[in-house]
């Protein structure tokens, strides 16, 4: 059987892939992230039960590790409390709590095939960038900077910087709840100066490319579904495509990649450990250099799908079957040479 785990909100690409197991007749259990925080769980020994699932190897051999975190589920057991930063607290250590909870139940299911291990997941950006530019990748000139000095000796000896954060961009919400916001790349100038002192907390700058067009990834066990994203068209998704602009789209096309990149890629993402995430690459305008940005194990690939016709959420089920039958038919082949051993 395929088990699924998941977030149970904002996760369209799992319940498309969930109706191509279904259409396929596939044998598969889902388990959110919230069924563990606040569901029925049981962990011993030699047993993990969650709700009504019973979970092992040998009853799962192969999991797709699409997400897992839920933010709302630290808060319950903080609404009684008062001190705000008591509050806080506790839903740090209800996080750490269910971390070191999840981390024990991967640790159990070692055995089986996972679609992005979440040991494996949690890249450093600093550290991909490193592992990129040895296997041979293009990169943007990298730095971080933590004094306004040294930041405008950079300004002044690059045309283009750009700053955007180390990790995943957060979100931030507005006192009603009801706005949402991100931290985007966006390009610094000289200008900016004014409004920084004199040290700051270190932040990721980057030497700004001038692109012709950004690619954007999806990598599936070895193979690389690309997509060209024409976002240097529109003033408002120049310098991030994530500045959607739904009255003028930007213009995406099927892509495919050199094949000296799509072998650079393909090291890059065995040495991370990694055999599924979404990359993004920027192509320089006039030397067609590929400069890789960054990967996200678990980034959405819809946006790839869709627009390309690559119906990737079928491949991800197609291959999800694929592992189950190759884990029956070697059980099968152990087994029937245990018989022949015995008689």
């Amino acid at each position: 059987m395929i088990l699924i785990l998941s977030t149970s909100k904002f996760e369209s690409t799992t319940e498309d892939v969930i109706r191509w197991l279904t259409y396929y007749q596939g044998d598969w259990k889902r388990i959110n992230g919230y069924d563990l925080q606040n569901e029925y769980a049981f962990f011993s020994h030699n047993e993990i039960q969650i709700k009504d699932k019973h979970l092992s190897s040998e009853e799962f051999p192969v999991i797709w590790y699409r997400r897992w975190y839920e933010k709302d589920g630290f808060g319950k057991s903080a609404q009684e409390v008062d001190n705000i930063r008591n509050k806080k607290e506790i839903k740090q250590h209800l996080y750490k709590e269910f971390e070191a909870l999840s981390q024990s139940m991967h640790h159990r299911l070692a055995d089986s095939f996972w679609l992005t291990n979440p040991s494996k997941m949690n890249v450093n950006k600093l550290i991909v960038l490193d592992i990129a530019q040895r296997i041979g990748l293009a990169i943007p000139e990298t730095f971080v900077i933590s004094h306004k000095k040294d930041l405008e000796n950079t300004l002044l000896k690059h045309e283009m910087i750009i700053t955007k954060t180390m990790t995943n961009s957060p979100n931030f919400y507005s006192t009603d709840g009801k706005r949402e916001y991100t931290l985007y790349t966006e390009e610094v100038k000289l200008e900016d100066l004014t409004q920084l002192p004199t040290t700051f907390f270190p932040t990721l700058f980057q030497q700004g490319v001038k692109k012709e067009y950004e690619i954007r990834v999806f990598y599936l066990d070895g193979l690389c579904y690309s997509m060209a994203i024409f976002s240097q068209r529109n003033t408002k998704t120049q310098i991030d495509f994530r500045h959607y602009d739904d009255e003028t789209p930007n213009r995406t096309v099927p892509y495919t990649l050199p094949k000296d990149i799509e072998v650079k890629i393909q090291k890059l993402m065995h040495e991370l450990g990694l055999n599924t995430g979404s990359i993004d690459l920027m192509v320089e305008k006039g030397t067609k250099i590929h400069y890789f940005l960054e990967v996200n194990p678990v980034g959405q690939f819809g946006m790839v799908s869709i627009p390309c016709n690559y119906y990737l959420e079928k491949k991800v089920a197609t291959l999800l079957m694929y592992k189950q039958r190759i884990h029956e038919r070697n059980s099968i082949r152990s087994k029937e040479s245990a018989y022949q051993t015995a008689t």
